[in-house]
């Protein structure tokens, strides 16, 4: 179930107080598609969601909190659960972050995402303002 966090408040209790797994940091992502001009709110975030559950065939949305392009944060998969967000990896053990950890960039890193191509498109400050508090909590707490 998406959760949308309407204010600071909100989003500063729900990195604090929900139970969760011990992260050592954060992958950041955008969602190239869809982009800042098919953004609908509440309304894409769901459309992810949809996407990784009935394409992907994953057991919820891939992230765990996404930002919109208009400053509304979103709680996605459980911060209790394990992400889907980053892929395997694949480098051998003596390269890797997580040696003997083949799903590890998401047994260890939060996964936060901003809908819209931001290799095309500039931020707005809005989130970029949330995308910043969300990292601060999250320092705080783990």
């Amino acid at each position: 179930m998406i959760i949308e966090l309407l204010d600071k408040v909100a989003l500063r209790r729900y990195l604090l107080t929900s139970p969760s797994r011990a992260w050592k940091g954060i992958c950041q992502h955008h969602t190239a598609i869809p982009s800042v001009a098919d953004y609908r709110g509440l309304k894409t975030i769901e459309g992810i969601r949809r996407t990784h559950v009935e394409v992907n065939h994953w057991r919820d949305i891939g992230y765990h909190v996404l930002f919109g392009p208009d400053g509304k944060v979103f709680a996605g998969r459980p911060l209790n659960d394990v992400g889907a967000h980053a892929g395997k990896i694949s480098l051998p053990a003596a390269v890797s972050a997580w040696p003997g950890r083949p799903n590890g960039a998401n047994e260890d890193l939060i996964g936060f995402c901003c809908v819209g191509n931001y290799d095309v498109d500039l931020p707005s400050t809005d989130m970029v303002e949330m995308v910043g508090y969300a990292y601060e909590v999250c320092h705080e707490r783990f």
